[in-house]
């Protein structure tokens, strides 16, 4: 006697799905009584292909889990490739910020060794006027010299002059001590023109030499700064094929959810017969 229960339930829900057939059927014919004809005759034809769409096989839902599954993964190596980019661009920033900072301190040398060359330039130039002064004022000095002790007859001189021979004599030796000293002052002038060239020398070495260390810091500086766009490049390239790869992923998701859905239904619908 309680065999035809299950019938029962069969029947039951068989009506269920007619009724609830009927009423989307009654719906969509309402719906359909309002819209203007090509718009009725566009939602018949796609209503019938969404009739005749064929359910899901169990291997249609299992291959759309392995593509969302194979699609995971993409994303999954973009934002470990991302996480390297980002960390290595923060690591050329650095380097950049470094080069930046140790040009920019290149550039103060260069100013204070051009400054000291310049100095040292002025230095020689001065001491060889003072060098130039010197001589001429020795020169001048043993001219007049001769012109007061000899004039135009040197024997006249020693013997009509002042004091006669002895005063010759000594009016000479106080020249020759003159002379001397004058002498040894164009000397330690000409001593301190050498030594303002070999300090002139040694700042122009200086100077060159920190010329060629600011070229070197400044090529530095170009080199990290266009290895740090390079890498800022490759950021966003990676960053926007994670971006397209997760969008792949969703739609991926959204499909296999959807074929999930689909193949449920069509199972539920064949137990409900």
């Amino acid at each position: 006697m309680r065999t035809p229960a299950p019938r029962r339930r069969t029947n039951v829900a068989s009506r269920e799905a007619a009724l609830r057939l009927a009423a989307a059927t009654t719906g969509i014919t309402v719906g359909l009584t309002v819209l203007p004809a090509p718009a009725r005759a566009a939602f018949a034809l796609t209503a019938a292909r969404v009739v005749h769409r064929p359910s899901p096989s169990a291997d249609d839902v299992a291959k759309s889990k392995d593509e969302v599954r194979r699609k995971a993964e993409e994303v999954g190596r973009a934002k470990a490739q991302l996480a390297q980019a980002d960390g290595e661009q923060d690591r050329l920033a650095v380097a950049a910020e470094t080069a930046i900072e140790r040009y920019n301190g290149e550039q103060v040398k260069l100013q204070r060794s051009q400054q000291a060359y310049q100095a040292a330039q002025k230095r020689v130039s001065e001491a060889e006027q003072r060098y130039a002064d010197a001589q001429r004022q020795l020169a001048s000095f043993a001219a007049d010299a001769y012109r007061q002790n000899t004039g135009s007859d040197p024997w006249a001189a020693v013997i009509a002059g002042e004091g006669g021979p002895q005063g010759f004599m000594d009016r000479a030796g106080m020249v020759e001590v003159l002379a001397r000293r004058r002498s040894e002052a164009v000397k330690h002038v000409e001593t301190s023109r050498i030594v303002a060239n070999v300090f002139r020398r040694q700042a122009e070495r200086a100077y060159r030499d920190q010329q060629a260390a600011t070229r070197r810091a400044e090529e530095a500086k170009s080199a990290a700064q266009r290895i740090l766009e390079q890498q800022k490049a490759v950021v966003a390239r990676v960053t926007d094929q994670k971006r397209k790869l997760e969008q792949s992923l969703g739609a991926a998701r959204a499909r296999s959810a959807d074929l999930a859905r689909r193949r449920e239904a069509a199972l539920e619908a064949s137990r409900a017969r």
